[in-house]
């Protein structure tokens, strides 16, 4: 008789895990089978509820489309905000004028471009609708702009406050807790692959052979299909974090591009903020928020929020 094979580690953890939940499920419909290897099922039951409860706490977080979402509407109204100001420096009043040259000169200083990260570019725009209500009040008033800057400021908060929910709801997962769990669970399903082996030798009656003949035909139906396959960096990186197997936010730029490239100079229009949550253009930064320039290389991921 054909040996069962032990490991799993080949395959992403999702697929490991609904592998031996249906190795479990079938195991514990036969009487016979748990009579004979009843205690090795109920072990690897035990440390594949233990995992799933890891593996679905390391999923990416329902705060994550809001947050998208309203990053992108407080970015729209940041541009609208700062077409106004342009708008006022053409204006024939003296005193106007100089009130908008200062807030422009702010706008600069605050350098928000679309090709900063999320979480530098929330930090940013936080920073700056909080210098504007402090500091530049009566500029505010004085060119009608301080309802504007108010509601933005309202928006701001938001995704800010929901990017730190984010952050402590991740931080409640241990480090490292699914990789063990993950682990465990293989160990307890080699425990019992082993078990079958031996005992499938000596089971005259085949109270076995069903369970061992749906183990076989699923082994050779993963082995079959690539889906679900990593490789042994991917299955390491995979078991240590986000092994969901889907992709995480930040991975690619909107237009489905990686890495960097020419862009032509940026408009109101088509100011479409960078959904990359690593920190990016460390150097590089927009003098004004109009010209598309700014340059700088990626580096490591960043979910927590640069405090302003």
């Amino acid at each position: 008789m054909v040996q069962l094979k032990r490991g799993l580690r080949r395959y992403a953890a999702a697929i490991q895990l609904a592998h031996s939940e249906d190795v479990v499920k079938r195991a514990k419909a036969s009487s016979d089978v748990m009579g004979l290897v009843g205690p090795l099922v109920n072990n690897l039951e035990s440390k594949l509820n233990i995992q799933r409860k890891y593996l679905m706490q390391s999923r990416a977080s329902s705060l994550t489309r809001k947050i998208q979402n309203l990053d992108k509407v407080a970015y729209r109204m940041y541009w609208t905000y700062v077409q106004s100001v342009n708008t006022c420096v053409l204006d024939d009043d003296k005193e106007k004028k100089e009130a908008a040259l200062q807030l422009k000169d702010q706008i600069v200083a605050s350098a928000i471009s679309s090709k900063l990260t999320r979480s530098k570019r929330i930090a940013k725009l936080l920073a700056c609708v909080r210098e504007l209500t402090n500091t530049y009040a009566t500029q505010l008033k004085l060119l009608c702009l301080d309802d504007e800057v108010a509601d933005m400021k309202i928006v701001v908060e938001s995704v800010y406050e929901s990017t730190l929910q984010r952050s402590e709801e991740r931080m409640v997962v241990p480090i490292g807790a699914h990789a063990t769990a993950r682990k465990e669970s293989e160990k307890a399903y080699a425990g019992l692959i082993t078990a079958l082996n031996g005992l499938a030798v000596l089971d005259e009656e085949g109270k076995l052979t069903d369970l061992i003949l749906f183990i076989k035909t699923e082994q050779k139906r993963l082995e079959l299909s690539e889906f679900g396959r990593v490789s042994s960096e991917q299955n390491e990186e995979s078991t240590g974090g986000d092994v969901s197997g889907n992709q995480k936010p930040g991975d690619q730029k909107p237009d489905g591009s990686e890495g960097e490239g020419e862009q032509g100079p940026e408009t109101p229009g088509d100011q479409t903020p960078s959904d990359s949550e690593g920190e990016q253009g460390g150097t590089g930064t927009d003098t004004n928020p109009d010209s598309g320039s700014g340059s700088g290389s990626g580096s490591s991921d960043d979910d927590s929020p640069f405090h302003p």
